[in-house]
């Protein structure tokens, strides 16, 4: 009697994915790692391999006195190591808190008080740098991590050892990984995903990636390597640094694609941008390769033209969604250039596509406030408006760890229970039902009354063949209320009148055109606009 609900409960975590494939599939690549930045040379761990090693850490895991339910707060790049870790923590049914590993001290350690986390998982260095802080003091258990895995916890022999965890049964609304949003909409929230959420993911992407057992895939992004293991398809990590996506090698790169038979690749604009100039200059393509996902920021035109030429035998999509709901829509690059495109150059907004698998979607009135008890039939706006995106799915998560005030600003509660995620973003559904995007909420300009959309003022400004990129700001005014500035970084002569004739043409008065060497960007892609860092440069 008690041994069914135990497996049900069990079927809802990751973990029994690879469990199947060390069974089904025991001597195909799971993870493929670099051991350079150059790809001269690669570790290849095949999925029994992996089961063996996750076994055999989860035990060791279990002996440092860790148990289910425990946070451990993991800063480890994308390697062999890190999955190990995060799938050894899933069997004992403890939580993976993820820290990207190029946030600084007072980012991890404002995480650590969050979570009061059991144990850190960390190189040397960082918890050397740490040490003397009283929030790092207080961590019982330190993990540190090295090329050669994880030392005494993994015991080679342990493997065939009764003492072996069982895996932990887990229900869907169990927490499974915790992972911080990037702050481009505030302060970073720490996302609560569930082992129901991973799964839902897992699906969608799935049915979206058309991801399939024995594919080879190369994601530049960390979670989609969990949904990879969890189809039987082989992860070649990019020989990259996790910071400096934007400075990849290509060479290397291509290298890794050419080598291992890469059928599909996840990345960002900024980490596809390099890999498409080289194959340009070689006058190659991308033979064999079936798709290409990007996402994260706008996406240019003109990258999307490189990677439809370059891709025979495949297609390339724009992925739209958040750390809280992945994936939320997508739209291909023929679709992009077929129609799409020009609409964006006319200042139409970004289309991002059809909601995806298992996505609800609507477009809001915007409100700044909680939206409490919502009715729909006077929230919800008609096709062609431009409101506030809002979803929901088993993909789209519940809450924000330890977070009441965050919760209640980003997340709708129907009576009924059903959960709405506020994306933060503003834009509006078109005849066919596609998402346009025209930016984010908080980055709207507001001069004298009239509401200018970073993502329309932009796509206008960069369809000019003289800018390179641009990026709208608002900056303090006490008669406007907001100057209206857009920064511009120059491919060739400047024509700022120009430019502001277009723009006025269009019904968008501007204060000021700034040339500038760069605009700032993200660290997680380096392709989305650091509008905050921008404003405070552009006021200085």
């Amino acid at each position: 009697m008690i041994s069914e609900p135990s497996q049900r409960a069990t079927s809802h975590n990751l973990i029994h994915y690879l469990d199947r494939w060390a069974i089904e599939a025991p001597e195909r690549p799971a993870i493929v790692t670099p051991v350079d930045l150059a790809a001269s040379s690669h570790r290849v761990v095949r999925f029994q391999e992996l089961a063996t090693e996750v076994g055999s850490l989860a035990a060791g895991l279990r002996r440092r006195g860790l148990r289910p339910g425990d946070r451990v707060v993991v800063m480890v790049p994308m390697s062999a190591e890190l999955y190990t870790l995060i799938l050894a923590l899933l069997k004992i049914g403890a939580i993976t808190v993820f820290v990207d590993p190029w946030v600084g001290l007072a980012r991890l350690l404002s995480c650590i008080r969050l979570v009061e986390p059991a144990a850190f998982a960390g190189p040397w260095i960082v918890q050397a740098l740490a040490s003397g802080f009283a929030e790092f003091r207080g961590i019982k258990t330190r993990l540190i991590s090295s090329k050669r895995g994880w030392g005494r916890l993994v015991d080679p022999g342990q493997a065939n050892r009764p003492e072996i965890p069982e895996t932990s049964p887990v229900s869907p609304d169990d927490t499974a990984l915790i992972t911080f949003t990037t702050g481009s909409s505030g302060a970073p929230k720490g996302a609560d995903r569930t082992h129901g959420f991973l799964d839902a993911q897992h699906q969608a992407l799935c049915a979206e990636m058309k991801i399939q057992a024995g594919d080879v895939a190369m994601p530049a992004l960390p979670i989609f390597i969990l949904s990879n293991l969890a189809a039987g398809a082989t992860s070649v990590i990019p020989a990259m640094r996790p910071s400096r996506p934007s400075a990849v090698d290509p060479d290397a790169i291509l290298r890794q694609i050419r080598a291992f038979g890469v059928t599909s690749l996840v990345g960002s604009p900024a980490f596809f941008a390099p890999v498409c100039r080289r194959l340009r200059e070689e006058q190659s393509v991308l033979a064999g390769v079936r798709s290409v996902f990007t996402g994260g920021a706008a996406v240019p035109p003109d990258l999307m033209r490189d990677l439809a030429d370059l891709l025979p035998d495949g297609d390339a999509f724009i992925g739209y969604g958040s750390t809280e709901a992945e994936p939320v829509a997508l739209i291909s690059a023929r679709e992009v250039l077929a129609e799409t495109g020009a609409r964006t150059a006319r200042g139409e907004g970004d289309c991002v596509g059809r909601p995806a698998h298992g996505i609800e979607l609507k477009i809001l009135r915007a409100s700044a406030g909680p939206v409490v008890d919502p009715d729909w039939a006077q929230l919800e706006l008609p096709a062609g408006q431009i409101g506030e995106v809002v979803v929901s799915g088993r993909q789209v998560n519940r809450n924000y760890f330890r977070n009441e005030e965050a919760v209640r600003l980003n997340k709708i509660r129907e009576p009924s229970g059903q959960i709405w995620h506020r994306m933060g973003d503003l834009g509006y559904r078109d005849e066919r039902g596609r998402l346009w995007i025209v930016g984010r909420m908080h980055n709207c300009v507001n001069r004298s009354g009239t509401v200018l959309y970073p993502g329309i003022v932009e796509a206008l400004a960069q369809a000019e063949p003289w800018v390179e990129r641009a990026a709208l700001v608002g900056l303090p005014d006490r008669e406007l209320g907001q100057r209206a500035v857009v920064a511009v970084v120059p491919a060739a002569a400047p024509r700022i009148e120009t430019l502001r004739t277009k723009l006025a043409d269009h019904g968008i008065l501007v204060d000021e055109v700034i040339l500038q060497r760069r605009i700032p960007v993200d660290p997680r892609h380096n392709a989305k606009v650091d509008y905050d860092r921008l404003a405070r440069s552009l006021s200085r």
